[in-house]
């Protein structure tokens, strides 16, 4: 068996020789010193980050962020911040990033007429909002005892809107929703419980600011009337009102105009219960505007229940729709410096005669010139929601430090690698001389093969001399011719 010989096995280099073109190093400098700051930079964009996922509430402007700003996407686009839609289903209570009103889902409908069970929402403004109807229901006893405690009667309020919202795969859906509001809901509790706008600020936000006020008072007015109603009056055998609903919607053959009473048009039912204990229903047979119920009389039993339900449904119609930033939606008491100062007007809390604490509230009239720093106004809201990102952040001055420089080193090796293929395959082409080594060169005859001697001894060394002689001969020969062979590498 054939020992490996370790004497034989030898790492090898290639033989060198200069280039003949008189700036080539200089041009390999700064080349290089060029392709090391883009590559730097190439591997910075596309190595530098790691996506983390996180929550944000605005995936719109997210998403829009640049890793870094002006780079093309080309680079950017793996590191560019996407956000999942979220889905909220049917039945979701949510409220806006105004903070005010609470509202539920109560049906989603697509662009082709199909009932889908969820909306898939991606942070997109309210439009084309509508208010079906408002209802004002009232009830005494039904409530708990902390809330009689605060007040005798009191209503309950809710309007059911329709809104178009767009949506990733359709070009929009319809949502049907309700707001709710009641100022001393259930969970009220002895000394605290009431119903406050989370998002209130009155410079920021006068609009709903004042929207707030007026649904917190008109509350307790039309709770403080219709105790004092059912506390002085009787229907005969009907006796005292126990609960009941004030049912209003637009008027669209009306006046535009909320001061008037024709506004909205009005239905009410109502259930009451006599001094032996029996309960009748009350009802109205067909809807009228709440001037025609107050023209009817009633011997005035009603009026001022009639009219501040009226007031109320009113300020509720205003604050749900900016509360949902309908921005062009006209009329509006809360953008409409004339109507809010017409609907604050003349508020006394001796009117409700402490029904509820109005806290925190202005109870003065509006006067545009004392709030000129308090403009009125409407924004684009939608609903208040947190979003799944991917975000990319930097690594660690480490990492990065390691990462940059790696992919840098693979980079730099190809591009000399390239340089040095078609330099020298530029000079071979010129010169097929150009890969000879030097002693190659300098050991070539005239007819281009290489110079060697005999060193024959003469006639006296005889035959073995001669022998010995030709085949040193040949031994040189066969050396010479093989350092003409030009190898696989390019000798400089």
């Amino acid at each position: 068996m054939q020992r490996f010989n370790w004497h034989a096995w030898r790492l090898t280099y290639n033989v060198t020789k200069p280039f003949p073109f008189q700036w080539f190093t200089l041009f390999v400098v700064i080349e290089f010193v060029i392709a090391t700051i883009l590559f730097s930079f190439v591997s910075f964009t596309t190595s530098g980050f790691n996506l983390v996922s996180e929550y944000y509430a605005n995936p719109n402007t997210t998403e829009t962020q640049s890793v870094i700003a002006g780079v093309s996407s080309f680079f950017t686009s793996r590191f560019t911040p996407k956000c999942q839609s979220a889905e909220i289903l049917v039945g979701t209570d949510f409220s806006t990033n105004n903070s005010a009103l609470t509202y539920t889902i109560n049906s989603v409908k697509q662009a082709n007429q199909i009932f889908s069970s969820s909306l898939v929402y991606h942070n997109n403004p309210f439009q084309d909002c509508v208010v079906n109807n408002i209802k004002v229901a009232f009830e005494s006893f039904d409530r708990t005892a902390a809330q009689i405690g605060r007040a005798k009667y009191a209503p309950d309020l809710t309007a059911s809107v329709t809104c178009n919202q767009p949506v990733p795969y359709a070009e929009f859906a319809t949502i049907n929703i309700t707001a709710k509001y009641n100022y001393i809901p259930s969970t009220v509790g002895i000394y605290d419980g009431y119903t406050v706008f989370l998002g209130r600020n009155a410079t920021s936000q006068a609009s709903l600011y004042w929207g707030e006020s007026l649904l917190a008072w008109y509350w307790s007015l039309f709770g403080w009337q219709m105790t004092v109603f059912n506390e002085n009056y009787f229907w005969g055998n009907d006796g005292t009102w126990t609960k009941g609903t004030y049912y209003f919607t637009l008027n669209t053959d009306g006046t535009h105009d909320m001061t008037f009473y024709d506004f909205l048009k009005l239905l009410y039912r109502a259930v009451s219960v006599d001094q032996d204990g029996r309960y009748t229903m009350i009802a109205d047979g067909a809807p009228n505007t709440t001037a025609e119920f107050i023209s009817k009389g009633l011997g005035n039993r009603l009026t001022n229940a009639f009219k501040s339900a009226d007031y109320l449904a009113k300020s509720f119609y205003s604050v749900v729709m900016t509360d949902l930033g309908q921005v062009d939606l006209r009329p509006n008491i809360l953008v409409d410096p004339v109507l809010l100062h017409n609907f604050t007007a003349g508020r006394n809390e001796s009117e409700v005669n402490g029904t509820a604490e109005v806290s925190g509230l202005p109870l003065r009239t509006y006067v545009a010139s004392d709030d000129a720093n308090r403009a009125l106004g409407v924004r684009r809201s939608v609903i208040a929601s947190s979003y799944l990102c991917q975000v990319p952040r930097q690594k660690s001055m480490g990492e990065l430090i390691i990462a940059v420089l790696v992919a840098d080193l693979v980079l730099l090796q190809a591009l000399w690698n390239v340089t040095m293929i078609i330099a020298g395959w530029f000079v071979v082409s010129k010169d097929r001389k150009a890969d000879w080594c030097k002693g190659c060169l300098t050991n070539m005859r005239a007819d281009g093969m290489p110079r060697h001697t005999s060193h024959v001894s003469g006639e006296a060394s005889g035959g073995l001399g001669a022998k010995g002689v030709t085949h040193r001969g040949e031994t040189e020969l066969s050396n010479m011719q093989s350092l003409l062979t030009p190898s696989s590498g390019v000798i400089r």
